[in-house]
């Protein structure tokens, strides 16, 4: 795993196309199959249950992470003469980049409706026309766009994949409210 650490990262990362941090069971599966030669089913399997965390959601980042705190532990040993900041981890930028589009998500949003969510959570019971509290992604766009908020498909797609835990294509609107306004 340590030396196909940059494949299996460039593997799994184009698999998970919304940047959640999460795969399938089977594509973490194949992925280990596929690129590590030297590991059978039962140990992917144990693997994979490690880091198994509910509805077919396996974290290939908690998975990757030692291998990569150790890639750096080495490079740090072995080259003490550059400085601190030459010496960016590039995993960090990995899951960094994974959470930063989010976090600029949510203040956008925070500020574009400057604390009024009432308005927000009226306009999501109103296109939930089945109460069921979830909101599909054409319905989550036409949200939007009523409170005049314009996020662009990466955006979209950022927030789809976050509160859209099942991975259905739909997202329960309590959840973002409660996220991105009620919080502290």
């Amino acid at each position: 795993v340590q030396l196909l650490l940059d494949d299996l990262w460039t593997n799994f990362h184009e698999l998970d196309q919304f940047n959640t941090g999460f795969v399938t069971k089977e594509e973490f599966r194949d992925t280990l199959m596929d690129l590590c030669e030297a590991l059978n089913d039962q140990t992917c399997e144990i693997i994979a249950n490690k880091f198994d965390h509910g509805k077919n959601r396996i974290s290939y980042l908690e998975f990757l992470q030692p291998f990569e705190d150790r890639r750096r532990s080495v490079k740090f040993n072995n080259v003490k003469t550059l400085s601190q900041k030459q010496q960016q981890p590039e995993f960090t930028i990995y899951t960094e980049s994974m959470h930063k589009g989010l976090n600029t998500i949510t203040e956008k949003l925070r500020r574009k409706l400057a604390g009024n969510w009432k308005s927000l959570e009226r306009v999501c019971k109103k296109l939930d026309c089945t109460s069921t509290g979830f909101l599909t992604l054409p319905e989550f766009r036409s949200v939007l766009r009523l409170c005049n908020i314009v996020l662009d498909e990466d955006e979209i797609y950022h927030m789809m994949s976050k509160y859209d835990e099942n991975m259905e294509g739909k997202i329960k609107y309590s959840n973002i409210i409660n996220k991105i306004f009620k919080a502290p």
